[in-house]
């Protein structure tokens, strides 16, 4: 398809392709489904952003660029790990803590959920045919109810010390108490083991991603098919290595869906089925009643992108006749 033809695209015909879409990929016996999701679909349950338009990114303006040098760099944690452990607690880790997902965030889970219940009668049934790939590190996709989720830049749920990797335990959080309250029963902490100051269990820049969620994004992104699906969600797939799991799924020619505020770089070179708007509000308008309007199955070939296109035509026939 033309860039010229994608941008002429209206709005409600997107979404009707991309519900095509994956009401297909259940159908198949075979079907796969891969998520992936940066820090804008974390955005609606009010976590910053780290880049972007929107003035409230973390790392937005000099300031923030200062502060990405210092605090977002092992370099950083090292020459000042006390003011670094601070600055943690006060701008990431309390306000994770502090919030819940959002309503993209349970679509998601239900899909998954009644995508596993019809997968889980295939004779070739596998955990993988739904995953969910996240440079997030705020565990709500899990508070959700997602089951197979990978985080590639790790996670604030877990802490270790910044001199040998031991793992150290916070208290858990309490709502009741002021953030200076956290902060205070938490600044003190250090390592039971060799006393060293803590750091949380995140990627920083310049540090390699964990091998073990690299190793099954990347072979979930490579076991896609023609007519399987992946949604890429809140990112500017900028961020690199983690940005080659939405590449890998357009080569291997999987139906792919962006949700993005903004049209990005991904967008641009891979021309997805474009949704423009929040996380929260368009996941659950996509992923919503899906069976009550299933889709012939999409096969592996070549014509599957006229497929969709003859179902989403065949949906909005059926809306103007109800019209």
């Amino acid at each position: 398809m033309s860039a010229a033809r994608q941008s002429a695209r209206a709005p409600g015909e997107e979404m009707r392709r991309a519900r095509a879409a994956l009401r297909a990929v259940r159908q198949r016996a075979d079907g796969r489904v891969l998520v992936f999701t940066g820090a804008g679909c974390s955005a609606d349950s009010k976590i910053p952003t780290f880049r972007g338009s929107n003035a409230g990114t973390l790392w937005g303006g000099i300031s923030g660029k200062v502060a990405m040098a210092v605090f977002g760099t092992p370099f950083g944690w090292r020459w000042l790990p006390q003011r670094a452990w601070r600055h943690y607690l006060k701008d990431f880790y309390l306000p994770i803590c502090k919030a819940e997902p959002h309503a993209g965030h349970m679509a998601l889970s239900q899909f998954e959920s009644e995508f596993r219940k019809k997968a889980s009668s295939r004779p070739n049934y596998s955990k993988s045919c739904f995953t969910t790939v996240t440079m997030n590190v705020d565990n709500l996709h899990q508070r959700a109810g997602s089951t197979n989720v990978h985080e590639l830049h790790g996670s604030t749920s877990r802490h270790r010390c910044v001199e040998k990797g031991h793992m150290i335990a916070l208290n858990e959080y309490d709502p009741t108490k002021t953030d200076e309250e956290h902060i205070q029963a938490s600044i003190g902490v250090r390592c039971a083991v060799c006393d060293g100051f803590p750091r949380p269990d995140c990627v920083l820049f310049t540090e390699a991603l964990p091998n073990e969620p690299w190793v099954q994004a990347e072979y979930a992104a490579e076991q896609l098919r023609g007519g399987d699906v992946c949604i890429v969600i809140g990112t500017t797939a900028s961020v690199y290595p983690a940005a080659y799991i939405p590449e890998i799924a357009s080569t291997r020619n999987a139906t792919m869906i962006e949700i993005n505020m903004d049209e990005t770089r991904f967008t641009r070179a891979f021309k997805p089925i474009f949704l423009r708007g929040k996380a929260s509000d368009l996941l659950e308008e996509l992923l919503a009643e899906l069976d009550s309007e299933e889709a012939p199955a999409l096969g592996h070939d070549k014509h599957s992108n006229a497929m969709l296109d003859l179902s989403a035509a065949t949906e909005e026939a059926r809306e103007n006749v109800a019209v």
